[in-house]
Order: structure tokens, then sequence, then C-alpha cells
């Protein structure tokens, strides 16, 4: 993997609160490169609660689990925007066996970031609905309440050496992770205000960060 800086942009789609289509449930023109150095190409739908991918090509549809992908790509359906995901061995606890999984890069260089999206559900007010590439759904009407779901990241950092770990969303955790330059990087939070736990915020503090070291 080559490790060269870059940042996605924040996108924003407008949707209907009724009609949620989060991207996991569409299907984006993309391919997969296969640990067999196969490429395929076509329509392409990702799981990540199962680490799966499927691929419409003509009138089929394969199925492939992370442990048969290197890596695959798309063009994000309604905003042309490329997102890149890479195969990475990962266990979701200490102690236990790490297992291939989907990771979208969101910034990549010395220091990049990754993320892993999922849909989680919260209660909310009641009004118009937005789509942000970072933050996700938000749902208000008027001062009703009502459950909604919401799309949402956990991040990872995986440095130059291959270590990768998972951010907790706390400062105090980010200094450590963030530990080269650690007065340059408390210094560009508090200037630029940032919350360690928003992932466009993340974004650009290790971008920054990149240019540090």
């Amino acid at each position: 993997m080559k490790w060269t800086t870059t940042i996605l942009l924040t996108l924003v789609l407008s949707v209907q609160s009724q009609a949620q289509i989060f991207p996991s449930e569409q299907w984006h023109e993309g391919q997969a490169t296969l640990k067999d150095n196969r490429v395929v190409k076509g329509q392409l739908r990702y799981d990540l609660e199962r680490d799966a991918i499927q691929i419409r090509v003509g009138d089929r549809i394969e199925t492939y689990s992370s442990q048969l992908v290197f890596k695959f790509s798309l063009i994000q359906s309604g905003d042309d925007f490329v997102r890149r995901f890479f195969t990475l061995p990962y266990a979701n606890q200490p102690g236990y066996k790490s297992i291939p999984r989907f990771f979208e890069v969101i910034v990549e260089g010395k220091m990049t970031l990754l993320a892993r999206e999922y849909i989680a559900q919260v209660t909310t007010g009641n009004r118009a609905t937005s789509y942000n590439r970072y933050r996700g759904y938000s749902v208000s009407q008027g001062n009703r309440t009502a459950t909604r779901s919401i799309l949402t990241y956990k991040m990872f950092f995986l440095d130059h050496e291959g270590n990768l770990v998972e951010h907790s969303g706390r400062k105090k955790d980010i200094y450590i992770v963030l530990r080269e330059n650690s007065g340059e990087v408390k210094k560009y939070i508090k200037s630029h205000r940032l919350k360690v736990d928003k992932l466009e915020d993340v974004a650009k503090l290790v971008a920054h960060y990149n240019t540090l070291i």
C-alpha cells in the first residue's frame, strides 16, 4: 500500500426522512481486487457487519468475504465520490484471534486514519433528515421525539509500522497515539475547536499531524 497524504471531503446529500437509504443498502459502481490478484468489476454492495461484498456482474451476483478480498473501491451512488477499502487483520478484543476485516481509508499517510461505518439507533427530535459523509444522518421535526437509525463510525489509527489501534473518542488517548509533536497537536485541536469524537475533525487533525512528522 502506497502511503500518500489524502483527506476525504465532507459531502452532504439531502434525503427524505421517510425514505432513509444508507450507503451499504445501495448498489455502487465499483471493483474488488481479490487475494488471488483477480479484479472483479460491476455493481457493488458492501456489508461491514458481515465483512462481505456482493458484485453484480451481468445477470449474476457474486459474494466475497473479507478472507478473499484484498481491497475494493466504489463510486458513491448519487455523488460520484470515490471510496476505498482495504482488508486488514484485526481482533475486536485483546486475546481474541485476529480476523480479516474491511476498513475504509479516510486519511492516508505516515499516520493513517481508517473507519468502519455502522448503523445505530438513537432517539432524537423529528425534523428534515440530512446525510453527512462523516456525521451520518440526523433527524428532527418539531419537538416530538422518535427513534431513528443513524449512520456513524468507529475510527482506527494505523501507523507506518503496521500497528492498528481503535480510537476511543477521548482526547487524552489521541495524545498518546499522536505523540510526536504533541504540543502542536494540542494547539491545533484548541485553535480549530476540533472534537476528537467527530470523524471529520479527526480527519483534519491526522492530515495536519502528517505534515508535522
